[in-house]
């Protein structure tokens, strides 16, 4: 365990994550300067806090002197690596560190490390629930909301960290290193950041780097990832698969669910049992259970997860029908490969489509002959509405000023018996917060369309869930 008593550090970016990583400095025992370019709103009560156990805050633009008193720095995943305050810091040698390098230097329990381009915090919060109902202790961290540092700073000895981790945040890790490691899938996405897809896929792979023999390795279906693995990294791979090939893993035999893992296996029960239906989520829910495995739980519990976990807001989740017609929220599809798996889940009933927001550097054209297929009628909004018309065609596409008068107009021309679908293929801080913003505020315009009609949360829990993020 790392000891940083007495050091200066520089926390950069005042998110979730920023303001956890400042509570571990203090606990540690380190001075916690903490910069963002301004206060965040409704942060009051958590800076007070903090500046009365001795953080200190400064807002505005960070000046090259900040760098004379500082041993390290503390980045949050949104701040770019190529601004000239981070470039100086490189050029002094002072390390910089992602949230989840510095928080895991203090894990009390090992680390469950998931990644993909889809279906992150789905099989995060699944494996999640795996580990509370077998009884091990555990804190579900990460991408998916809560930092890994107050993971840390809650966590119990030996409860397990099971992460979600995106590529912003393995740009700048150094010796993070989890027991498990798990990454799901590969497409395009975050080309805005990244600059190309091998960059991407380079920020994927580092959550191997720092694994041994005695660790595993957990991949899907593509070949090319297990291979890539294999051949630059030291972990044991275990695979998950709709098939039974042989493999130590996760498997779906004969229409059951099994497990092979160091010369055991089993079946556990059957896949028509699996709880979010879908094939997606059958692979959620195997990869799930391939990277718990080596911690030995009860079959029993697996079986109570697979059967009964509940799902996550916003990936698919059905909001109230209104005159018969269905309206969903999935606003976590964030990129063209989720919202081709959206597409794909409601069978044969047609579709008026609501997306669009900011765009990532995607080529939305392959999946135009998809959505002119699936959709009777698209309806974009926000900084991308044209270009994504351009790529879809204007004779099935709409735009809108934004996602409310989206709303207004599909609810105009809807029918009974078909499903108005956010989906939006991008990202949505051109109007919105985060994505959980975008979708609480379709929720509630929804809702107040529905009035008494609208579902109570047992209704709700997603019709055919994700592979996202």
């Amino acid at each position: 365990m790392t000891s940083i008593r007495g050091e200066r550090i520089l926390i950069l970016g005042m998110a979730r994550s920023g303001f956890a990583a400042a509570r571990l400095c203090l606990r540690e025992g380190a001075n916690a300067t903490c910069l963002d370019l301004k206060e965040p709103a409704g942060a009051a009560v958590e800076v007070a806090s903090l500046e009365s156990t001795g953080a200190r805050f400064i807002w505005g633009p960070h000046p090259p002197a900040l760098l004379d008193a500082a041993d390290r720095i503390v980045k949050s995943p949104g701040v770019r690596g190529e601004i000239p305050f981070l470039v100086e810091a490189l050029r002094r040698g002072i390390p910089i560190w992602s949230e989840i390098e510095f928080a895991s230097r203090f894990a009390r329990g090992p680390i469950l490390g998931i990644t993909g381009t889809n279906g992150k915090s789905t099989t995060t919060a699944w494996a999640g629930n795996m580990l509370e109902r077998c009884g091990r202790a555990h804190e579900t961290v990460g991408n998916i909301g809560r930092p890994i540092a107050d993971g840390v700073l809650r966590g119990g000895e030996g409860a397990v960290l099971v992460t979600e981790i995106s590529s912003f945040q393995l740009e700048d890790i150094d010796r993070f290193h989890p027991l498990g490691a798990a990454l799901l899938n590969f497409t395009p996405d975050h080309l805005d950041r990244h600059g190309d897809l091998a960059s991407y896929r380079e920020a994927k792979m580092r959550l191997f780097s720092n694994q041994t023999a005695d660790d595993h390795a957990v991949i899907g279906e593509q070949e090319g990832l297990a291979t890539e693995v294999s051949s630059r990294f030291r972990p044991r791979i275990l695979r998950f698969r709709l098939e039974d090939r042989g493999e130590e893993g996760a498997f779906v035999r004969a229409g059951r669910i099994g497990w092979r893992n160091r010369g055991g296996e089993g079946l556990l029960c059957g896949a028509n049992e699996v709880s979010l239906p879908g094939p997606h989520n059958t692979a959620n829910a195997l990869a799930a259970l391939a990277l718990v495995l080596p911690l030995g739980l009860p079959e029993d519990g697996l079986v109570a997860s697979i059967r009964g976990f509940g799902g996550l807001p916003h990936r698919l989740e059905r909001v109230a029908t209104i005159g018969g017609v269905l309206y969903v929220n999935d606003s976590k599809a964030t990129n063209t490969d989720s919202l081709s798996i959206a597409l794909d889940a409601w069978g044969s009933a047609p579709i008026v489509l609501l997306a669009g927001g900011r765009d990532k550097a995607q080529d939305f054209r392959p999946l135009a002959s998809k959505v002119r297929v699936r959709c009777r009628r698209v309806l974009l909004f926000g900084e991308s509405k044209l270009g994504i018309r351009a790529q879809w065609g204007e004779d099935v596409c709409e735009t809108l000023d934004d996602m409310a008068a989206a709303l207004d107009r599909a609810a105009a021309i809807a029918r009974p018996g078909e499903i108005v679908l956010l989906s939006p293929a991008c990202a949505s801080f051109d109007q919105f917060r985060d994505y959980e913003d975008r979708g609480d505020r379709f929720r509630a315009l929804v809702r107040a369309r529905a009035g008494t009609d609208a579902p109570s949360p047992k209704d709700r829990p997603n019709a055919k869930e994700e592979q996202r993020q």
